[in-house]
């Protein structure tokens, strides 16, 4: 079920107070288990993450939000597991097995692999693995295939639909009106260039993208730097109202930007502490090293890296 902001705001003290509680009760649980006894044990996984493509009769290739299906064609017999994310697009894949301080680069290149290899056997006709951190062409024009079945998460809405009608985003620049129409179709994240219809269908995604927006009392504000060259139009336009840099208006944008995750296990909080200093330092030179994200809504931008997207994705304005 979806919970509106305001329906939610009387059952988060109680949240809070039970997850507390939830995290005490397993730390006692665990304290003195067979994990914890063994130290030198080092156990740590991956969540690999990609979008899914297809090309379509006139030759040019767009997202596929049809993930759904390739979930029920994954079965217990493979090694990895298959996990919906933020976008109706994008797939996330987990190895059943955990990695440990004996696991060879040589073994974790062949799981990367053999998982993409498997993948591959199950998709479409015409449909492909993109692994890039950002899908270039992201609210440009027609940048999907339609949904083949009505499973949307504006099927979750309920007969009440006052509760989910809201003022628009109040902008100085002069909007035309197909954008004005578009805007109100999405309902969740009121995005002059995304649509509602590429989310996730579980309502948690779309309650999200909703309530994010509600919290801020606006629309998510994205706003990158535009490469500027010989040819590039820095001016305010329709759909750039900020000079010289390229404006986006979803959570889509930044939630919808694959990555490879890696988590690890730890012996203790004080364990967990040396490491997470340690990634301090080194995770801005791997940030520099796997960037891979230079061009935003269709356009060169003066970035390469998907960070300064998402980390724009929750800041409230007051």
């Amino acid at each position: 079920q979806m919970c509106i902001r305001d329906r939610s705001k009387e059952h988060i003290e109680y949240v809070k107070k039970q997850g507390i509680i939830q995290l005490v009760k397993n730390l006692k649980k665990n304290i003195g288990s067979q994990f914890a006894k063994e130290k030198d044990q080092f156990l740590w996984g991956d969540e690999i993450e990609f979008h899914l493509v297809k090309k379509g009769a006139d030759g040019k290739f767009k997202l596929q939000i049809n993930t759904e299906k390739i979930f029920q064609k994954v079965n217990s017999d493979y090694p990895f597991i298959v996990q919906p994310e933020y976008g109706a697009w994008m797939l996330e894949v987990v190895p059943k097995d955990v990695f440990n301080q004996q696991t060879t680069l040589n073994e974790i290149l062949s799981s990367l692999k053999a998982r993409k290899e498997k993948l591959s056997q199950i998709l479409g006709e015409d449909e492909y693995q993109l692994h890039v951190p950002s899908y270039p062409f992201l609210g440009v024009g027609d940048f999907y295939h339609q949904r083949e079945e009505t499973n949307h998460p504006v099927d979750y809405m309920s007969d009440n639909e006052e509760e989910y009608k809201e003022l628009e985003h109040n902008t100085k620049c002069k909007v035309e009106e197909r954008i004005v129409e578009k805007t109100k179709k999405n309902i969740f994240s009121r995005s002059w260039f995304s649509s509602d219809e590429i989310i996730n269908p579980h309502p948690r995604f779309a309650t999200l993208t909703r309530n994010i927006r509600q919290r801020r009392q606006e629309k998510v504000c994205i706003q990158v730097p535009l490469f500027l060259d010989t040819f590039t139009n820095p001016g305010v336009t329709t759909e750039e109202p900020f000079q010289k840099h390229i404006y986006m208006d979803a959570m889509s944008f930044g939630m919808g930007a694959c990555c490879l995750q890696v988590t690890y296990s730890t012996y203790d909080f004080n364990q967990a502490r040396h490491l997470y200093d340690q990634f301090a330092v080194i995770s801005p030179l791997m940030l520099a090293i796997t960037a891979g994200s230079p061009i935003f809504k269709g356009k060169m931008a003066n970035i390469d890296t998907r960070w300064r997207v998402i980390s724009q994705l929750s800041l409230i304005h007051i």
